[in-house]
């Protein structure tokens, strides 16, 4: 039985991966994870391969193992495994709670290590690991740090493992979108007077980064960026300091 598994599945990224990996036709079983259940179950009616919904904590030991083990009474190969379970959270280090502080930590790094080791044995050759990376992965972002370090952390977790995993066959793709038109500005917003960026532009629909993703981890590459304004970035963050990147995000940060 072929699998695949979304994780971050209620809303967002995670909502329209699982919607064009059910497109594809490849899988037995979709297998959406989030702690909303009744956002699940929602996308489970407008999926046409058959779903399981796993109403999971992840960052939770206790609920990663609920997985695995449903996993290993399958008998099934993941095809595809995707990590979008995260979050992001605005404001200077006083005006992050330490309660935020460990659940970026928690959910967007140490989570997603988890998920990745524990499936990754139920992989064969032309399985396919996306990790829900970000643009702000290359670069120390004043006002969201911690985000952007789990992110940083995520990056070079995703081409590590992918070195290790070359010889079995198994592909690593780190998605590194800019700005999403998804719920996850809100949430990173903790009010209006809080430190961060002003204005998230530009914004891209996440069907349209979804499905590069999905392309790019189909020709096996490392990274996927989605926009022109994003490659940029991307190849600024190669070829000047980090102190001029980091004066760049500063001055985002001062538009209204």
């Amino acid at each position: 039985m072929r699998i695949s598994i979304v994780t971050g599945a209620s809303s967002g990224m995670g909502r329209e991966f699982a919607k064009q990996i059910d497109a594809l036709k490849e899988n037995d079983e979709i297998w959406i994870v989030a702690r909303r259940e009744e956002r699940l179950n929602e996308l489970k009616s407008q999926l046409k391969t058959a779903c399981r919904v796993f109403p999971l904590d992840l960052t939770k030991q206790e609920d990663i193992d609920i997985l695995i083990s449903a996993l290993a009474s399958s008998g099934g190969e993941v095809k595809y495994l995707v990590n979008s379970a995260g979050f992001g959270k605005f404001g200077d280090w006083s005006e992050v709670s330490r309660e935020n502080v460990n659940g970026m930590i928690d959910l967007n790094a140490k989570a997603l290590v988890n998920i990745t080791a524990s499936v990754l044995p139920y992989m064969k050759r032309g399985s396919r690991v996306i990790e829900m990376c970000s643009v702000s992965a290359y670069l120390p972002l004043e006002n969201f740090s911690v985000y952007a370090a789990s992110k940083a952390f995520v990056l070079s977790y995703s081409y590590a493992l992918r070195a290790e995993v070359r010889h079995k066959g198994i592909s690593v793709t780190a998605v590194c979108p800019g700005w999403v038109e998804t719920e996850f500005a809100a949430c990173a917003h903790n009010g209006d007077k809080v430190n961060g960026p002003k204005r998230l532009k530009p914004m891209t629909s996440a069907e349209k980064v979804v499905k590069k993703a999905v392309r790019d981890a189909c020709r096996n590459k490392p990274v996927s960026v989605y926009g022109i304004t994003w490659k940029a970035m991307h190849l600024m963050s190669k070829l000047l300091p980090k102190r001029a990147m980091m004066l760049l995000w500063h001055g985002m940060q001062k538009r209204k």
